[in-house]
Formats: structure tokens, C-alpha cells, sequence
């Protein structure tokens, strides 16, 4: 082993140490671990493809670095400031272009059963942020130096030992859980770009195991959306010829796991084998990990919920639908009256948020928007208890990514910017015969070490040799 392999082991072992101490410190690992105990398909599949997700995203990053380190390498030493020079400058153009494109988004409505659509991660991406911060990143404290060495500053660690789980929020310790994460591939990314002399993340020498030709198919740091018919990028402006994030009449957006509305749906010309690492949404990975045949939203589950016991509005089209039937067979209501007995490992959570000004008992409208994922556990804190769910969330920068939230059971109400008072509707669901026998069968058929018991006592084992 060379001296600098030596030294890239001994940091990444003291990063795992201050990881390991950071986990174990957190109450919610214990939660987390009795969950696992508790055996249901659900939440082992949760947790299956939790850690499968930051397993590959580790690959990709250790690829990526080393790719940059080579390309570092190549250069003359003294032309390090030019690259950082280069990559800031092409970051600041694309912040500009970023903030035309999304101009023109706002002339297509948004859906993805029509070409002439925005698809929902189109619509609704957030590249503008996630440029800004790659920014701050390359123009923080040793933070370039670090890259141009293939490693990632201390705060960054994004190697993790396989029985970590991510907790979503900002983490000192880790780029996992908010959108430092996001932040940081987009600046190696780009300063990728300034030192091999290429234009666009599409042109990359990277090579993600995977169906298809291009790296970016098989990623899971990136993911494409069709751009709508009718938005022709160059006929906004000359410089999108070149534009970072353009592919094949696709645009690219880097991400920690989540893109709203689902990064598969609407994208079945491009994406002809699916795609194992595609970035979810809340709803859309709820509507996956239960095998539903139909799409599934906060506002089906309200619907639901309101049937099942028997208080507050229901359209009638869709007390008809196929979508009731297909939640009849996924989901039950469960009435919490003692929460430490009711709220167990594998049921769903999900909230819907009102305006109370317009709908006080929250039983009258749909709401506007929501939350839901995998119950791993409860907290009891009296009128403070949290429900403690696994989920696909973004909130940036604060959070962003797949992993661990708890969230109150008895929510507050609360005023938002302009003093309209508003406040969570909390549902519990059991999962029950279709949504069990399916997470049960994509886990008898998985090769992960995760489904089982005896498995996870090894994968601890091993995890503490490296150590």
C-alpha cells in the first residue's frame, strides 16, 4: 500500500469513527433498530433500498473523484486557479441560464400524459439552488483543494458502513440528509468539467454500471426529464448550445434522491428498462414499495381516511374510482387511542395540510399538499410525541433525500408568511394483504443482506472490522 493509499485509508476510517459516534448518539437509532427487529416487509424493504441507495451513491462519488483527481493530475500545478477560475465562471453562466429556463417553464402546464407537458421534475426543479450552492462550496475553505486531491472535505463524508441509516436534516458529519449533498456533486461535477475542457455533464468520461449507454441513465447523482414540445432551449438564447445540463432534448438535474412527482413517470421514451436509482417522491415511493397498480397521492389517502371513518367530504367520483379500489387493498385506518400500543413498524403516515381560515375542522376541502412514508416507531412525549417515518423529503437546504423524520402526532397550528393559520391533518394506516405480500416478495427475491436477521448480525460484524 503507497503512502497515499494509506493516508486516504486512515482518513476514511476516522471519518467512519466520527460517524459512528454521531449515529449512535441520536435517539432515533434506537427506534430505527427496533423497527428492523420488528421484521415487517415493509420497513425491510425500506430499509433495504435506503441502504442500497447510499451504497451506489458512495460508488458514483469514489468514480467521480478519482476521474477529477486523474484529470487534476494532468494539469500543470500551476494552472489550479484557472480550473477553480473556470468552473466558478461556468457555474455563474449557468445560474443565469438555469433562471431563463425556468422563465419559460412557466408558459407549459405542468403533467406528463401529454408531450406538450412540463413533467413535475421539470416544473418544479430546483438546479437554481443547487448551482447557488456549489458556489458557496467551491468558494468555502479548503473546499476546492480537497476536490483536486479526490477526496471530500471532512464535513462532506459520504462513506458510511452499510448498517447507517440517513436522517434527514443537515448533519455535520456527512453530505447524506440535505442538500449538501446535492451541493456538492454539482461542484465536482463542474469542476470535472473545467479541468477535462468539456461543456456538458452528458460529455463526462464517467461510467455507472447500468442498461443504457449513457452515464447519466445509469445514475443515481443525476436524472434527466423530457423537455415539453415546443421549448426549443437555443431559440431562447444562443448560449444554451452549450448548456451544462442539456441532453438529448432532456434536461439534466442533479439530486440526493427526490424529485417530485417521480423521475420515472412520463419518461418511458427514454427510460425502456426503468431505472433502478431514480429519484422519488414522497407519495410516488409509498405508491412503489406497496406494489400499487395506480397512483397514489396525500389527497387519495385523505379521501380514504375520510371514508373509512365516516368524517368529512368525499368526491363521489372518487369513491368510484380505481383508486379506491386499489387503496382498499393496500391500506386500512388505524384509530389511535393509546399510541404506544397503536402506531407500530410498517404502517403508513401521512398528513395533509389546511387553511384553517377556510376549512377549520379540516373536513371540507382537500387541503394543499402533504407528507407520507414507512411508520418505523413512535416517541411518547405526551402532547409532544412524534411518529418516526422513513421517507423521500425536500425541504432545501435543510433537507433533502431518502431516510429518517419524525414528525408531531399532535401537530400545532401554525401561521405561515402571511398570517393564514394552518395546521396538519395526521393519518395512520395499516398495510395489509397486497401491499404485505408484495414488499415480502421483492425481499425473497433481493440478494441484500438485509432481509435477514442472522444477515444483519454479520453485516455488524464485518461493519465493526472496519473499524
Amino acid at each position: 500500500m503507497s503512502a497515499s493509499e494509506k493516508d486516504v485509508s486512515t482518513t476514511l476510517k476516522a471519518e467512519l469513527k466520527e460517524r459512528d459516534k454521531a449515529v449512535a448518539s441520536n435517539p432515533l437509532t434506537q427506534i430505527v433498530k427496533a423497527a428492523f427487529t420488528s421484521g415487517h416487509p415493509l420497513v425491510l424493504k425500506a430499509m433495504q433500498e435506503e441502504q442500497q441507495f447510499r451504497k451506489r451513491t458512495q460508488a458514483e462519488l469514489d468514480q467521480l473523484l478519482e476521474a477529477l483527481h486523474k484529470a487534476i493530475e494532468a494539469e500543470d500545478a500551476e494552472d489550479f486557479d484557472n480550473i477553480h477560475e473556470v468552473a466558478l465562471k461556468k457555474l455563474s453562466t449557468d445560474l443565469q441560464l438555469v433562471g431563463r429556463f425556468n422563465e419559460a417553464l412557466k408558459a407549459f402546464s405542468v403533467g406528463f400524459q401529454q408531450p406538450e407537458q412540463a413533467r413535475y421534475p421539470l416544473k418544479f426543479n430546483k438546479m437554481d439552488l443547487a448551482i447557488k450552492g456549489a458556489l458557496d462550496f467551491l468558494q468555502g475553505k479548503g473546499n476546492f483543494e480537497a476536490l483536486c486531491q479526490g477526496q471530500a472535505p471532512e464535513s462532506y463524508c459520504y462513506h458510511t458502513k452499510p448498517w447507517d441509516i440517513t436522517i434527514l436534516g443537515v448533519d455535520p458529519n456527512t453530505l447524506y440528509g440535505s442538500s449538501k449533498g446535492t451541493f456538492f456533486k454539482t461542484a465536482a461535477l463542474n469542476v470535472y468539467l473545467a479541468c477535462s475542457g468539456k461543456a456538458k455533464l452528458s460529455d463526462l468520461d464517467l461510467s455507472m454500471p447500468g442498461p443504457y449507454s449513457s452515464w447519466i441513465d445509469n445514475s443515481a447523482m443525476v436524472h434527466t426529464a423530457t423537455l415539453p414540445t415546443g421549448l426549443e432551449l437555443t431559440k431562447l438564447d444562443e448560449s444554451f448550445a452549450q448548456f451544462t445540463y442539456s441532453f438529448d432534448k432532456r434536461f439534466v438535474y442533479v439530486h440526493s434522491g427526490y424529485a417530485f412527482g417521480d423521475g420515472l413517470r412520463g419518461e418511458g421514451a427514454y427510460y425502456t428498462q426503468g431505472k433502478a436509482y431514480t429519484p422519488r417522491d414522497c407519495s410516488s415511493w409509498v405508491e412503489a414499495i406497496c406494489g400499487s397498480t395506480q397512483i397514489i397521492t396525500t389527497a387519495d389517502q385523505l379521501y380514504q381516511y375520510r371514508i373509512r371513518t365516516g368524517v368529512g367530504t368525499v368526491s363521489a367520483e372518487w369513491a368510484s374510482s380505481p383508486s379506491r379500489t386499489e387503496l382498499d387493498k393496500l391500506f386500512d385506518v388505524v384509530k389511535v387511542s393509546d399510541p404506544q400500543r397503536d402506531i407500530q413498524p410498517g404502517q403508513i403516515y401521512c398528513h395533509r395540510t389546511f387553511n384553517l381560515k377556510d376549512d377549520p375542522k379540516m373536513e371540507g376541502s382537500l387541503g394543499a399538499g402533504g407528507h407520507t412514508g414507512v411508520v418505523l416507531g413512535f416517541i411518547s412525549q405526551g402532547k409532544d410525541s412524534q411518529v418516526v417515518v422513513q421517507a423521500y423529503s425536500r425541504d432545501m437546504p435543510a433537507v433533502e433525500g431518502f431516510g429518517v423524520q419524525q414528525f408531531p402526532l399532535f401537530p400545532e397550528p401554525w401561521n405561515k408568511p402571511d398570517s393564514t393559520p394552518c395546521n396538519n391533518k395526521v393519518m395512520i394506516f395499516s398495510t395489509q394483504g397486497k401491499a404485505v405480500e408484495y414488499a415480502a416478495a421483492a425481499l425473497a427475491s433481493s440478494t441484500s443482506e438485509i432481509s435477514s436477521n442472522k444477515a444483519f448480525k454479520d453485516e455488524q460484524k464485518a461493519s465493526n472490522r472496519l473499524s
